[in-house]
């Protein structure tokens, strides 16, 4: 399930009819999506395989998403067959859940691509921080305006009874400057 939906930008735009609710689908998506793109990370809760070389001595290992729920297994081989006979035993390592880090009580064999880790990470629905829901929804909104007044080419817009005018221009790349500094400070 997504983490943003049509009902938190139709909340938040005011909106009680269904008229728009394809394009407010639509957007929550693509918002969600173009986060992870530019964070360089998976934020719903997944399982993930990943591979990881370690150097002489090493006995940590950053893992690419966070925050962990759990490690499922650990496999430290050379000959990247990842049998039993390498699997490293979960009593002789730790993990920094909300960083992501492995803690290993000894070290790891110094190769390329020797370590194999399955975990899972990322966020259930109902754990999103706040912050990062309403920056997605805020986004998605700001999308929604433009695509009604199909003004994407806009650089800005006077408000109806003295309410101000928003000003596009100084977007960057049609983001909104919260939504990119957010993106930049979460970026793996």
């Amino acid at each position: 399930m997504p983490f943003i939906t049509k009902a938190d930008l139709k909340l938040e735009l005011g909106i009680t009819d269904t008229g728009n609710d394809l394009l407010l689908t639509v957007l929550a998506s693509a918002v969600e999506s173009l986060w992870d793109k530019l964070t360089n990370r998976i934020w719903a809760k997944t399982t993930h395989v990943e591979y990881h070389s370690s150097r002489q001595g090493d006995s940590r290992i950053i893992l690419d998403n966070f925050p962990v729920t759990s490690v499922t297994s650990i496999y430290d081989d050379d000959d990247w067959v990842y049998g039993e006979d390498t699997k490293i035993d979960s009593d002789d390592y730790t993990c920094n859940l909300n960083d992501g880090i492995v803690f290993y009580s000894s070290k790891f064999s110094e190769d390329k691509n020797n370590l194999k880790v399955t975990y899972v990470a990322g966020y259930k629905d109902a754990d999103v921080p706040a912050w990062l829901k309403q920056v997605l929804v805020r986004q998605a909104c700001h999308w929604f305006k433009q695509a009604k007044d199909q003004r994407w080419d806009m650089s800005s817009k006077a408000e109806p009874a003295g309410g101000g005018t928003i000003s596009y221009s100084r977007l960057e790349n049609n983001l909104l400057p919260d939504f990119v500094m957010l993106a930049e400070m979460n970026r793996k």
